[in-house]
C-alpha cells in the first residue's frame, strides 16, 4: 500500500506509473524486466474476476452517448492508480468502452491522482481546456467535486455514492444516472470545440 500512497502523493514530476514502480520495485527487491510479465498476466486473467463486484446502469451510457450527440467531447477523468489495461476492463464492465475518449486517465499518462487539483489542471492542458469549460461528473465527493476548486462545474452522481465525510463540497448538480442522463438532455446543442464532460 506503501507504494500506493506515494503514487496518490505524486507531487508530478513523473508519471503515476514511474512513481509506484520507484517505490514498489525496490520495496519488493525485484526488478521491472521480472514484474511487468507478472503484472500483464494478473491484468490479463485476475483483475477481470472482480467484475462481479463492479456496478453497472443502463444510464451511464445513455448520458455519455446524449453529450456526445450534443456535441459534447468527452474525457474518462477515472483516478489513474490502475494501468491502461485494467482501466479498458473497467471501461467494459460499465458498458462505456466504445465512445470516443479524447483522454482517458492511466498511471502511464498521469502525473498526479486525486484529490490533488494538479490532476485536474493535468487534463486540462492535455485537451487545451479551461476548467470552467468543464464538466466533472462523479460520486466521490472529495475526489471529483474537489474540481469545483479551479472553476470546474460538477455533477455528483448519488448512484453508488462515495463520502468520507471531509472536506466538504457542495455540488452545481446532484442526481441519479437516469437524472444525469435528464441532465444532459437539457444541455444546448453544438456548445463549441472547447466544451468538456
Amino acid at each position: 500500500m506503501a507504494s500506493t500512497y506515494d503514487m496518490i502523493n505524486n507531487p508530478g514530476q513523473f508519471t503515476n506509473e514511474q512513481v509506484f514502480m520507484d517505490s514498489f520495485l525496490p520495496a519488493i527487491w525485484q526488478n521491472k524486466d521480472t514484474m511487468y510479465p507478472l503484472f500483464e498476466k494478473f491484468y490479463e486473467e485476475e483483475f477481470p474476476k472482480l467484475k462481479k463486484y463492479a456496478g453497472y446502469s443502463q444510464w451511464s451510457a445513455q448520458a455519455i452517448q446524449k453529450a456526445l450527440d450534443k456535441g459534447y467531447r468527452i474525457c474518462l477523468a477515472t483516478n489513474p492508480v490502475f494501468p491502461r489495461r485494467a482501466i479498458e476492463h473497467r471501461m467494459s464492465w460499465a458498458g462505456i468502452e466504445r465512445f470516443p475518449w479524447e483522454f482517458v486517465t492511466t498511471y502511464e499518462n498521469s502525473y498526479g491522482c486525486k484529490p490533488n487539483p494538479a490532476y485536474y489542471k493535468g487534463i486540462c492542458r492535455v485537451l487545451k481546456v479551461t476548467p470552467k469549460e468543464c464538466l466533472m461528473v462523479g460520486n466521490d465527493v472529495q475526489e471529483d467535486l474537489v474540481a469545483q476548486t479551479l472553476g470546474m462545474k460538477t455533477f455528483l452522481v448519488t448512484d453508488y455514492l462515495i463520502d468520507r465525510g471531509e472536506p466538504r463540497y457542495e455540488p452545481d448538480y446532484r442526481g441519479s444516472l437516469e437524472e444525469l442522463y435528464n441532465f444532459m438532455c437539457g444541455l444546448p446543442n453544438n456548445p463549441g470545440e472547447n466544451k468538456l464532460i
